[in-house]
């Protein structure tokens, strides 16, 4: 069971708990993860700002309460606690509008990062042209869209408040033996074969990319996409990226493992399947780890990275 304790508004720590559910979720390409908490006490709850959240000694949860409620039942209370991590704190607020001329990554994260807390260890990523930053753009939106737009990858913010590029060398092994329970799933339905786009304001939407992948399998799905606002450095990956992840859940698998698993997205896992011959290709897209009634464990949904036989073309 982890180890939660929250933080009030005047800086005094307490443990949750008579613990009756946690859910603690973590999803690619979401900034931040999400913790919900059910718990029973004899006493008022104060006004909670921080919740950190502890596996053994190891830090997996860092963030700040955006609900609490309490229902007085009988002699006691019944609570309820909803957090988000640190990264809400970049989610939250707005980055100034500008342009910047060839920034890097890392003066990225010093502009709207490092007064919150926040530390970059991304290699230096440059651009060798203007790059603006609109009006509404949260400060993570600042520098993820900078850093997805030129390597195709979203950053990923730890419970230390680290901003990283994800592992994608990383593999964790799972003992059959924890294993609950593993599901094959081929989601259709979100899966896009064709986006057509266009990259200024006067042309029509005659520029296509294309998945021959999904259409040999009979997906014939299209959407538009106007990208005539971002420079053109940003405008092919940014239509690839969305094809990307328009199909990123097309083929996943789900395993229910006994609890609690330390992992991280983006890694790879290894583990003697029964559904597929190899593991290889499967990502770690999602982590959602669930204390209950029904006992401790951690679902993993696994991801398969696709090679989607993109192909571009011009077409009125």
């Amino acid at each position: 069971m982890l180890k939660i304790i929250f933080t009030d508004i005047d800086g005094n720590d307490f443990y949750a708990e008579n613990i009756s559910s946690v859910e603690l979720s973590r999803t690619a390409g979401a900034a931040c993860d999400g913790i919900r908490i059910n718990y029973f006490t004899e006493r008022s709850m104060s006004e909670i700002n921080r919740v950190h959240v502890y596996s053994g000694e190891g830090l997996v949860f860092n963030g700040y309460c955006d609900t609490q409620r309490e229902t007085v039942e009988g002699q006691g209370r019944r609570c309820f606690v909803y957090a988000r991590s640190s990264a809400c704190l970049l989610t939250d607020n707005e980055a100034e509008p500008v342009t910047y001329n060839r920034p890097t990554a890392g003066s990225l994260c010093i502009d709207n990062a490092r007064e919150f807390g926040f530390e970059c260890e991304i290699e230096d990523i440059v651009c060798n042209s203007d790059y603006t930053v609109g009006k509404g753009t949260s400060r993570y939106s600042a520098v993820n869209d900078f850093v997805c737009g030129i390597i195709g990858s979203d950053i990923v913010i730890t419970p230390d408040n680290k901003i990283m590029l994800p592992d994608y060398d990383s593999v964790i092994s799972i003992d059959s033996k924890d294993i609950e329970s593993e599901k094959i799933l081929i989601n259709r339905v979100g899966a896009v074969s064709r986006i057509d786009y266009k990259i200024k304001n006067d042309t029509s939407y005659k520029y296509h990319l294309k998945s021959r992948y999904l259409e040999q399998r009979g997906i014939n799905r299209g959407v538009l996409v106007n990208v005539s606002s971002l420079p053109k450095w940003r405008q092919d990956g940014t239509v690839l990226n969305r094809l990307k992840k328009y199909s990123s859940n097309y083929n996943c698998i789900e395993l229910k493992v006994g609890g609690f698993v330390n992992a991280n997205l983006y890694s790879g896992v290894k583990y003697d399947s029964k559904t597929v011959d190899s593991t290889d290709g499967y990502y770690i897209s999602e982590i959602v780890y669930t204390f209950d009634k029904n006992g401790e464990y951690t679902t993993l949904t696994l991801s398969k990275n696709i090679d989607l036989k993109e192909i571009r073309y011009v077409a009125e």
